[in-house]
């Protein structure tokens, strides 16, 4: 039988590999071979610890079936997102783990329930991060079915003598939040898993995973105390509030700083964006970045199984009252050490366009007029890393043969790099706009209006 390294929840997490320094996410698996798609016999899916429950043997082989059609190499967690919730969930379901987790507040609040059919053990990790402080505790491995709501329960009452308690730091300086915001999570980790196989009409409770019905009860869309509610007041048109005069660039900075707790007022604030099911793929993140109120990044990052990345890098910037635009959407290939854990790309595709605040509709409404409005250019990295655009010197045969030199990169023309960039760049900024849902704003706030008028 080919297996799935398991990983039993003692302190240790499951994590992607994602450039940049995004936050860990238990997105990937670790695989000797590939999984397997088996029958899974009643008996190895009964805990042994008196829990009178047991898993719902067809309903996991449908579970199961469903994961490897999604995930067929067994690499990744199945996202699971809510427009309404905060954070994100997401699912590894074989016959080897079952496993859940819960992220919020840019991975500094998680909760993760694994279970070993073959084992027999199911346990369930809280880390919560407050300031400099922790409240990390695991329940044991032996945890019944239906035992999750009497552990969160003990858990936010700070009743942990019979669990593993890694690090309870925050309980001197952070008790009463824990006992506000542990069950908040839970509540948000219940309704994402209910969410987890829409295609098969139900979720992990269906399976036999009881989550109890006390949080169930409690709202999941309300805010943590770690958590800012931002409420837009102004009326933005082409990048300035229409009743104050307020660029969006000042408010995107001003939102920032009230979201980004790591920085301190009037330094560069940057956080991780609100994810979504309109992301290209597992991994993905978009990080909103400011370093005053006159300048705004925005960036979108896909990285695929070579290692070439995709990104979409947007500035707006407030020019004495003007607001200034430009879009840039990137492929790299080719990406080789140059020492001291730093990476570079030999090949850089890049699409730039700079229009006017309000323009974007005419830009993005046809493949033909987005092809017209970029400036094109394929740069080409030499010995001192200085990038050389090809496309304006060299033909496509000249061009092919430089990547025939780099194993495993492929050469692809302007009208094949346009329909790859427009295959994609609407999901990209329907990213951002769902990024910046919790900031309560959007692109077209800006005056980035991507979408057709009707939908704006």
């Amino acid at each position: 039988m080919k297996k799935l390294i398991a990983v039993v929840l003692s302190g240790v997490m499951l994590s992607s590999v994602v450039l940049c320094g995004c936050n860990p996410k238990p997105k990937d698996t670790d695989a000797d071979e590939d999984p397997e798609v088996t029958e899974v016999e009643t008996e190895d899916i009964v805990s042994p610890y008196d829990s009178g429950s047991s898993l719902d043997k067809e309903k996991l082989q449908e579970a199961i079936e469903l994961y490897n059609k999604k995930e067929p190499e067994g690499k990744h967690f199945v996202a699971v997102y809510a427009d309404e919730i905060r954070g994100d969930g997401s699912y590894l379901v074989t016959d080897e783990q079952i496993s859940f987790y819960y992220s919020a507040d840019e991975g500094r609040a998680t909760l993760h329930f694994t279970y070993m059919p073959k084992m027999g053990s199911f346990n369930c990790d809280i880390d919560m991060s407050y300031d400099e402080t922790r409240y990390y505790l695991n329940s044991n491995d032996a945890l019944s079915f239906d035992g999750l709501e009497a552990y969160i329960d003990d858990a936010a009452a700070l009743k942990t003598d019979k669990y593993r308690v890694y690090d309870d730091s925050a309980v001197a300086e952070h008790a009463d939040q824990i006992k506000n915001d542990l069950p908040i999570y839970y509540s948000r980790m219940i309704a994402l898993a209910d969410k987890a196989f829409p295609e098969l009409g139900y979720g992990f409770e269906e399976l036999g995973f009881k989550l109890g019905d006390k949080y169930r009860a409690l709202d999941p869309v309300q805010a943590s105390s770690t958590e800012p509610v931002i409420k837009n007041e102004h009326k933005f048109e082409n990048g300035v509030c229409t009743d104050c005069g307020m660029s969006w660039t000042e408010y995107y900075y001003e939102t920032l700083e009230k979201m980004d707790p790591q920085s301190k007022p009037g330094e560069w604030h940057s956080i991780y964006g609100q994810e979504s099911y309109s992301m290209i793929g597992p991994g993905d993140y978009v990080q909103l970045s400011a370093y005053d109120k006159e300048a705004s990044t925005i960036y979108y990052q896909h990285v695929e199984e070579n290692w070439n990345t995709k990104t979409c890098k947007i500035y707006v910037v407030d020019r004495g009252g003007k607001i200034g635009i430009s879009v840039r959407f990137n492929y790299n290939e080719g990406m080789y050490s140059v020492g001291n854990g730093i990476v570079s790309d030999k090949f850089t595709y890049s699409f730039d366009l700079d229009v006017d605040a309000g323009e974007f509709d005419k830009v993005f409404e046809s493949k033909e007029a987005f092809a017209k409005n970029c400036q094109m250019y394929l740069f080409v990295q030499d010995e001192d890393r200085v990038g050389h655009d090809v496309w304006s010197s060299k033909s496509d045969d000249e061009i092919k043969k430089i990547f025939d030199e780099v194993e495993g990169c492929v050469y692809y023309n302007k009208e094949e790099m346009t329909d790859m960039f427009w295959e994609d760049c609407q999901r990209m900024l329907e990213s951002m706009d769902n990024a910046m849902r919790w900031m309560d704003t959007c692109l077209a706030d800006a005056g980035i209006n991507w979408k057709k008028k009707a939908e704006n």
